[in-house]
């Protein structure tokens, strides 16, 4: 077929905006010369892809049965010219590459990947640009791309070694009311501080938090081991000399998820990821 990538993208926009008129302002075209485009597009596929009528363009059957292919299309295409950039390497973010469940992850991804510490928010604007492949993250990150829950683990609370719940078998959030609870900064991890923060609710506290926080998920554990807090941590974090780990009584779990920048083939890759 004579159909080439601004064909597909004259498709989408149209799609998109419902007219030709906007459609054509979007691609920053004239409108005569994008209906002429959709004709020949139309002519190649040898259907009618659109219904016109006085409310605007719709898709047809026809078109509608072409449109999911057109976007596997153009994602294969940006994907491609990625890898003609760069080599293919796989652009992963992630908030903390020293926590287990990210480590496990990435050793799994096919080489070469290049690992980028960033918080939630700027994760979700890099996907969305293009500028990301793949983030390791809570739930809350860029909600309706691609994604697929890794796995819901279990929480734990990380005390100094000295402290009265550290030879428990278990503690519960509401044993905390009294203590000082390290939070890291809610614009960098988001996904985290809102589900600590459900914790205290659902255990009707509302417990004072350490005044320093760190976009590492090593410097808490080193002020819990001074004794100048407590932290609700995920269970696969090791306990550090000085602090003691004990299994948190909650239904709740961290949910981690693999969030695609777009396209089917990187979800593939994160479905096969095992943790």
């Amino acid at each position: 077929m004579d159909v080439d990538f601004e064909l597909l993208a004259d498709f989408l926009a149209v799609t998109k905006e419902g007219t030709t008129i906007a459609a054509a302002r979007a691609r920053r075209i004239s409108q005569p010369a994008l209906s002429a485009r959709i004709a020949r597009l139309e002519k190649a596929v040898g259907a009618t892809l659109f219904e016109r009528g006085a409310g605007g363009m719709r898709l047809t059957e026809a078109g509608q049965r072409f449109e999911p292919f057109v976007r596997q299309a153009l994602t294969a295409l940006e994907r491609g010219a990625q890898v003609a950039r760069d080599g293919g390497t796989l652009r992963v973010g992630v908030v903390d590459d020293e926590l287990a469940v990210v480590r496990q992850v990435v050793q799994q991804l096919p080489a070469p990947v290049q690992v980028l510490r960033l918080g939630e928010p700027e994760q979700e604007r890099l996907l969305r640009s293009g500028d990301l492949d793949l983030a390791i993250a809570g739930p809350q990150v860029a909600p309706g791309l691609p994604r697929e829950v890794l796995s819901r683990e279990k929480l734990s609370l990380a005390v100094p070694a000295a402290h009265p719940l550290a030879g428990q078998d278990q503690v519960t959030v509401a044993q905390t009311a009294d203590e000082v609870h390290y939070l890291p900064r809610e614009e960098f991890a988001p996904s985290w501080v809102a589900l600590v923060r459900d914790l205290f609710a659902d255990a009707g506290i509302n417990p004072g938090t350490y005044a320093v926080q760190s976009d590492s998920s090593l410097n808490p554990l080193r002020w819990v081991a001074a004794g100048e807090c407590v932290a609700i941590s995920l269970a696969s974090t090791p306990a550090p000399a000085g602090v003691a780990v004990v299994p948190l009584v909650t239904p709740r779990r961290f949910e981690w998820v693999a969030i695609a920048r777009s396209g089917s083939e990187l979800m593939a890759v994160s479905s096969k990821i095992r943790v």
